[in-house]
């Protein structure tokens, strides 16, 4: 047992906000005081720093977001979903088709922290090649009796004479609709 003497940690401080868009924050320990009797703290290894985010949280399938990130003394960085070793600062457009959680891995030599971030992604409505709005938020074809997302790659190749719009997937069915196997609009 020693006399006299304290050890100080700085605390371990965790953020979670809420799933989407939130960020799972680690902030290493920076200090450690050696006994009462010493003049001079040692410092330990200190982890890395991360700061990583997502703009924006929540984007319609084909939207697109950007991935930032700012990491302070580590040697390796890397973020999963495919994206690989990144450097310490940078960002990236990411667009996937369904809801995504991002997770950055930074390491040095005193060990690896995490940080991670959510990205929704809700079916809504993407513009067009034109740039404008689908007339009506679901398509469907008098042929195969099927309804589809407007962006849905059968929904396209739908002659004129075939398509007809509905407001609501309930009004589709009521006509006779189902949904479309490929591009899987809600019931």
């Amino acid at each position: 047992m020693c006399k006299n003497s304290t050890i100080r940690l700085t605390l371990l401080t965790l953020a979670i906000p809420l799933l989407l868009g939130g960020c799972i924050t680690f902030t290493a320990p920076s200090t450690i005081s050696t006994p009462a009797t010493s003049t001079t703290p040692s410092t330990a290894a200190s982890l890395p720093v991360i700061q990583f985010s997502v703009n924006p949280t929540n984007i319609t399938l084909k939207g697109t977001a950007i991935l930032s990130w700012n990491v302070a003394n580590a040697t390796t960085v890397v973020i999963d979903q495919g994206i690989g070793q990144v450097a310490l600062s940078g960002s990236r457009a990411v667009s996937p088709d369904i809801p995504v959680i991002y997770t950055l891995t930074a390491a040095n030599a005193a060990g690896s922290v995490i940080s991670t971030v959510a990205l929704a992604v809700s079916p809504g409505l993407p513009p067009n090649s034109s740039g404008g709005n689908y007339p009506k938020d679901w398509l469907g074809s008098t042929y195969t009796l099927e309804y589809h997302y407007p962006w849905c790659s059968i929904a396209q190749n739908i002659p004129q004479p075939s398509r007809i719009w509905f407001d609501t997937t309930m009004e589709a069915q009521a006509a006779g609709y189902h949904p479309c196997p490929v591009c899987k609009p809600p019931r």
